[in-house]
């Protein structure tokens, strides 16, 4: 369950590096039976022998993400190659056509 529980993760940040956080969902009820959730999300600072703790534990979740973002780059790179294979069959076509 997640609401009204602290979970410790890694944060990623703009300048492509993970640092951790915790963060905690809390459920607000309003007055008209609406339900709002909060998201509080905090940095936290660890000495190096729990830092190297937390990276044990979530090591799993770093290694899924890595690999996530190898899978997208590695479709970027197939999309590639596959557009430049299309341009040189396109251009030896043109050039056929020119020349006839």
């Amino acid at each position: 369950m997640v609401i009204n529980n602290t979970r410790k993760l890694f944060g990623l940040h703009k300048n492509g590096f993970l640092f951790p956080i915790t963060i905690t969902v809390k459920q607000v009820s309003g007055g008209l039976s609406n339900t709002v959730f909060i998201g509080i999300i905090s940095a936290i600072t660890y000495t190096e022998k729990e830092y190297a703790a937390i990276i044990d534990t979530n090591s799993g979740q770093i290694l899924r993400y890595v690999f996530h973002m190898f899978s997208h780059i590695l479709y970027i790179l197939i999309l590639l190659s596959i557009l430049i294979h299309i341009f040189k069959y396109y251009r030896m076509l043109l050039y056929m056509l020119i020349c006839l």
